[in-house]
């Protein structure tokens, strides 16, 4: 009887230290440092750009990022998507981080889901949401991330330009919005791509200043495509996928986005950028 209570123990004992280790550790994470970078920077054109919801590659909007949430020690999966606006913040909307601590990772330098190099993982430690910010009314959507070690620069991870304040937009623009290509009950794409829409100013919009609307003659942004950017050209962030996101994959339809412009004060006075 005695061996065996011991042996229990010993069992319990390795099993309480194991657990200890699972969730105080990020177990594959390699960002304890700050990572030696090679500077390799592309300018990016505004216009440089990929039309009609075709696959992406990694070049083709090097600042968008993948927000992901820890699952116990080897799962994750994705809770939305972001941009990178400097060497440690990312931008992102404000119900993409509601109810999340800071044990999650961001993933740069990819556009597949399944899909990126253990270098390009970043592990948050701050998260911050706009203090207006209505989860029943969605205004004042966004949110910011800011990730341990430095993203390191490259062909692949570059930071986003951000519309300045005060940035007037007409209407008929065509802009790009970053989704995954979902189509209403169908499956989501793997890879992302870029759908073009058409921008929606004043009485067409009729949300005040802290939104964008854009009309989706194809397929519009889905629920999976939150926290990702709405562009002029390919360079230039203007949104972020933020509302009305039950339409999609529907043609014809209009969809509303945080506007940049409008909170680029308060990104500046958090972020520094």
């Amino acid at each position: 009887m005695f061996k065996c209570k011991a042996a229990l123990e010993v069992v319990l004992t390795v099993y309480l230290v194991c657990l200890a280790i699972v969730f105080s550790t990020d177990g594959d994470l390699e960002d304890t440092t700050t990572p030696e970078c090679v500077s390799v920077t592309k300018e990016l054109s505004i216009f440089d750009t990929v039309f009609g919801g075709k696959d992406a590659k990694a070049t083709d909007f090097p600042f968008v990022v993948f927000i992901y949430r820890r699952i116990l020690y080897t799962n994750r999966f994705p809770i939305c998507g972001g941009t990178i606006i400097s060497d440690t913040w990312v931008l992102t909307t404000a119900n993409c981080l509601i109810g999340r601590t800071v044990a999650g990772q961001v993933i740069a330098g990819s556009v597949k889901r399944n899909s990126y190099k253990m270098k390009n993982v970043r592990r948050v430690i701050m998260t911050v949401i706009h203090p207006n910010f209505d989860p029943l009314t969605d205004y004042s959507n966004i949110g910011l991330v800011k990730v341990r070690a430095n993203f390191c620069w490259s062909l692949h991870i570059q930071p986003v330009k951000l519309a300045k304040e005060g940035t007037a937009l007409s209407s008929k623009v065509l802009g790009n919005v970053v989704v995954w290509g979902q189509s209403r009950g169908g499956d989501i794409s793997t890879v992302l791509g870029l759908e073009e829409v058409s921008i929606l100013t004043g009485k067409e919009c009729s949300n005040g200043s802290e939104i964008i609307c854009s009309f989706n003659e194809k397929n519009g942004p889905c629920g999976e495509d939150s926290g990702y950017p709405l562009l002029i050209g390919k360079a230039l962030q203007i949104g972020i996928v933020s509302h009305d996101l039950q339409k999609c994959g529907e043609k014809n339809t209009i969809t509303k986005y945080t506007n940049v412009a409008h909170f680029r004060k308060w990104i500046n006075e958090i972020a520094d950028v």
